[in-house]
């Protein structure tokens, strides 16, 4: 062993994640651990909070594919119609009048598990599934008071769910894409599989009842999404402009986060994080020292946005609309460019690990 040698080991509970670049290292902090506790040593790591991890040579995946066929059995939607899309555009969530307290509705909507499901499926949506995160997200505001419609659309959801149960996300060690050479340099030349990417949206005034606007974003690190975020935003923006510069001050802390992070691991990030945006008056306010009349009540999200790119951590640069990775999260598509949004953050795992669709009932 010598002074390089590292050893991270992460809690959860009762269980001991350790990552390092020394095996003889790692089995004597077991051997440690064994000493004044009982412990089981389970090998490289397969499961973690009903995730599946497989490590395979080139690439590693993560899904929750059992737990998605738990939620689905138990909710009885495993043998019932499928979905292309997980929320349908004229879903009309937001613009139903919600039940009165102690409406014959309100009691109604009661024998309709809308919490439990709806719960079950925030938690795949914030570990394995991104592409949920919008519907789900949309449909939890009302979880306290649902409409009928609130529970349709969670059929919808789960109906999508049990269509693309194998789904997940892949990791790659380098660049597989069989595109041509020339492809390959404008997709890959800022976006390095070791390199942390940033890609950006805003729904400009998209929520009907309070017009604020709904920020989306994704982090990949090697080829896949490893952070993502859709919510409303705390305040009203006066501009499409205002709503994209928030939505890309909230990416930024996160990239800066995960650059200490990955600082700390010894995987020092030597360029700036580039971070595609679609709105190029947000890119040349983050950018322009220069106030005016209309940007002037954004001065601190600008000076904070000036201030990392001069530091060289990140770099914000503009992206056609159409290859915004980020649009899915922040406004319901259609099939074509839903399909789109899905192939960015999961892939069908099928054919890759060899998997198939159980027939048993799965128990706790």
């Amino acid at each position: 062993m010598c002074i390089r040698d590292r050893l991270y080991v992460a809690i959860n509970v009762d269980n001991l994640f350790l990552l390092g670049n020394n095996e003889q290292l790692r089995e004597s902090f077991v051997q440690y651990l064994n000493v004044h506790f009982k412990v089981e040593d389970l090998g490289p790591l397969n499961w973690s909070l009903g995730m599946r991890i497989e490590q395979r040579d080139g690439f590693t995946t993560i899904d929750q594919r059992l737990y998605t066929e738990q939620i689905l059995r138990d909710h009885d939607f495993w043998d019932g119609n499928h979905s292309d899309i997980p929320c349908r555009m004229n879903h009309g969530f937001d613009e139903v009048p919600l039940p009165s307290p102690n409406s014959v509705e309100a009691r109604e909507m009661k024998q309709y598990p809308v919490r439990a499901l709806g719960g079950k499926i925030m938690y795949l949506a914030e570990n394995t599934r991104p592409e949920i995160k919008l519907a789900i997200g949309k449909i939890s505001r009302y979880f306290h008071n649902p409409h009928m419609v609130h529970w349709k659309g969670l059929v919808v959801l789960a109906m999508y769910l049990r269509k693309h149960v194998n789904y997940g996300i892949i990791y790659r060690k380098g660049e597989t894409s069989e595109l041509a050479d020339e492809a390959k340099s404008i997709l890959f030349n800022y976006q390095l599989f070791n390199c942390l990417t940033g890609w950006v949206d805003a729904d400009w005034a998209g929520d009907k009842r309070d017009r604020r606007s709904r920020s989306g974003w994704i982090v990949y690190l090697n080829n896949g999404p490893i952070a993502w975020y859709c919510k409303l935003q705390g305040s009203i923006a006066y501009s499409s402009t205002e709503a994209e510069l928030m939505a890309a001050q909230n990416c930024v802390a996160m990239i800066l986060s995960l650059r200490k992070i990955l600082a700390f691991l010894g995987f020092d990030q030597l360029e700036p994080s580039r971070i595609n945006e679609d709105n190029i008056s947000c890119i040349a306010a983050s950018k322009n020292s220069i106030l005016n009349g209309r940007t002037k009540h954004m001065e601190m999200n600008q000076s904070f946005m000036r201030d990392e790119q001069e530091k060289k951590n990140v770099d914000l640069v503009w992206c056609p609309t159409l290859q915004q990775k980020a649009d899915g999260l922040t406004k319901p598509l259609s099939g074509a460019m839903f399909k789109m949004f899905q192939g960015y953050l999961v892939i069908d795992l099928t054919d890759i690990l060899g998997l198939k669709v159980s027939t048993c009932i799965l128990r706790p």
